[in-house]
């Protein structure tokens, strides 16, 4: 059992370290957001919630030629 959980900290710490060495970069923000499976951040799905988070502008929501 002991075996087990250092070779379980082990990995943890293996994984761990990149994300806080790359994580301390220069203030950057994302360019993008990739959500799956929430229909929420779909484009044109949160039209009638009261929220500013709405994705119905392009390169976003509805293209040319279809309405929503």
């Amino acid at each position: 059992m002991q075996k087990q959980k250092l070779l379980l900290l082990g990995w943890l710490l293996f994984f761990a370290a990149p994300a806080t060495v790359y994580g301390q970069g220069k203030g950057l923000l994302p360019t993008s957001l990739i959500v799956f499976g929430d229909s929420i951040v779909d484009a044109g799905n949160n039209n009638d919630l009261n929220t500013i988070n709405k994705c119905n502008y392009p390169p976003y929501g509805p293209m040319e030629g279809f309405q929503c």
